[in-house]
């Protein structure tokens, strides 16, 4: 316990980047071992993902830091082969892993400008919602304080809809 909190005192916040890389292995050996006929229960075989994912998130959530989640987008192809965009984190372990957030951001750029931006895909309280924060200085300067009130339901002039 004193260890726990010695890390929230010390660490503000802690950056897993990224899940993409701790997820992939357990998705990977659930997959062969289905391939190879060695699990009855096919749906069973990424329970192991699940566990590794637990083991990640309750241990970080319960010091009471804020915790940066970072997972990945891919281009590949849908089961009718048309180009589809994935997530990295399966649907399953992205609704599990809500439970522990406050927001999810998607880091992108302006199609039209090429600049950087960060959207507020979804949060907890509903407040910011699709608001686009602009990255007018190239360095992500003032941007989280920009999200944070957005989160706490403070109207953002910087932000666009």
């Amino acid at each position: 316990m004193r260890e726990r909190q010695e890390i929230a005192r010390n660490y503000k916040t802690i950056a897993v980047d990224s899940v993409t890389s701790i997820m992939s292995p357990a998705i990977a050996l659930a997959m062969e071992g289905n391939r190879r006929g060695l699990n009855k229960n096919k749906a069973a075989a990424f329970s192991v993902k699940a566990q590794v994912f637990r083991l990640i998130q309750d241990p970080i959530a319960s010091m009471g830091t804020d915790v940066i989640y970072i997972w990945h987008e891919e281009t590949g192809r849908d089961n009718k082969g048309e180009v589809a965009l994935h997530q990295s984190v399966p649907e399953t372990e992205r609704t599990r892993i809500q439970r522990s957030l406050n927001a999810v951001l998607v880091i992108g750029r302006d199609p039209a400008t090429r600049q950087r931006c960060i959207r507020i895909e979804w949060s907890r309280s509903g407040h910011g919602r699709g608001q686009v924060f602009m990255d007018m200085t190239g360095g992500l300067v003032g941007i989280p304080e920009q999200i944070d009130a957005a989160l706490a339901g403070a109207p953002c002039a910087e932000a666009s809809a």
